[in-house]
């Protein structure tokens, strides 16, 4: 590994590895804004950044050039030899603060000098276990209440996403509450309530709006199977009003009326949000739900599982159901999309709620949390 750059600052080592692709997931987009803010408003500190690919620096990590430095990891994520080969490299390089913007994988082990903080975003793998598949493993490996405890003791300092996560670390886990703080996700610059060529965008993706619109993954939580359900009992004349788009998966329904999107671009999901008539969460356990502060600031209101923090996140923004109801998922869903004078205040509502999440916002509070670390290491 070679550093692009020394500094006199204290050196906040970011590990984007968790940006796997061209099209980052939500721990990826989590990553990357967040540290795209600290660059840019906290000059106290200097920030690096370790990667793996070189395509996806080139593709993504461009904006960052001159405000951070490049690290290049030997090693990937999951890699035992990643395990081995870091705490040379935080000595080497004289990081203070390290930071897992997930708490899986293998962690560093303890350096002097540097304090290691990981990002929770959930504990859906130790809560249902077979909820994102995985090989057999991984599975056996989440029944084990100890591994957990021991992976998270390997950090000085948690972050979680939501106060959801981090009561659930206190209660499931025994995690002392005062080394946990709350830093949430934010919509990135480009979710907005207008923008051009939504249009051109739709006609590419074969849709025309309006639609009930889904973001995010396949896995089990997500409840997708119910929500299906649920558009398949709404009045004939109604579906074909609304078509359900599902984006980011395709679970292989086969209806003429639900349009799957495994992949899309930056610009195409936000021209789906401020297409959409709704935005529906029917997940059975989240996190966060960066998807519900997307839509928000693209002026898209939401109908989202009766569950923490979905509820809380949503407020007048957001109609509630229970997730394992079929038919009560099916009559919000019939009356939201019925009810034209709810749907324009939910829709200002959402726009309201949007100004409460930004990554200025996220990253002051995750400064702060370094601010803090740093005099309790000095004390």
């Amino acid at each position: 590994m070679k550093s692009s750059a020394p500094s006199q600052k204290p050196i906040v080592l970011f590990d984007l590895r968790w940006v796997r692709s061209a099209r980052p997931d939500g721990i990826g987009r989590y990553a990357l804004e967040l540290l795209r803010a600290l660059a840019r408003g906290d000059s106290a500190r200097a920030y690096t950044a370790l990667y793996r690919d070189e395509t996806i620096r080139e593709s993504l990590f461009g904006d960052l050039e001159g405000t951070v430095s490049f690290l290049r990891a030997p090693h990937g994520l999951f890699s035992p030899a990643h395990a081995l080969a870091l705490p040379r490299v935080l000595r080497r390089e004289a990081i203070r603060f390290f930071v897992a913007p997930n708490y899986l994988g293998f962690p560093p082990g303890r350096t002097a000098g540097t304090v290691r903080i990981a990002v929770v975003h959930d504990l859906i793998p130790w809560e249902m276990p077979d909820a994102r598949g995985g090989n057999l493993r991984w599975q056996v490996f989440y029944r084990c209440a100890f591994a957990g405890r021991a992976l998270l003791r390997s950090y000085d300092r948690l972050v979680a996403v939501s106060e959801k996560t981090r009561e659930a670390l206190v209660s499931r886990f025994g995690q002392d509450p005062e080394r946990i703080s709350v830093v949430p996700g934010a919509p990135a610059p480009h979710f907005t309530p207008s923008g051009e060529g939504d249009e051109a965008h739709l006609a590419r993706l074969g849709l025309r709006a309006p639609f009930v619109l889904y973001v995010g993954r396949g896995d089990r939580h997500k409840n997708l199977a119910r929500l299906v359900g649920a558009h398949r009992r709404l009045p004939v004349s109604l579906r074909a009003r609304f078509p359900l788009v599902l984006a980011g998966t395709d679970p292989g329904v086969g209806d003429p009326l639900v349009k799957a999107l495994a992949r899309v671009t930056d610009a195409e999901l936000a021209a789906l949000y401020r297409s959409a008539e709704y935005v529906v969460l029917p997940s059975l356990a989240e996190g966060f739900g960066l998807p519900l502060v997307e839509a928000f600031a693209c002026g898209t209101p939401a109908l989202v599982s009766r569950i923490a923090p979905l509820t809380e996140i949503g407020g007048d923004a957001a109609r509630a159901f229970d997730p394992l109801n079929v038919e009560e998922i099916a009559r919000v869903l019939r009356e939201a999309l019925e009810d034209d004078a709810a749907r324009e205040a939910m829709r200002l509502a959402a726009m309201d709620r949007a100004h409460a999440f930004s990554w200025e916002k996220s990253a002051r509070l995750f400064a702060e949390i370094l601010d803090e670390t740093n005099l309790e290491q000095e004390a």
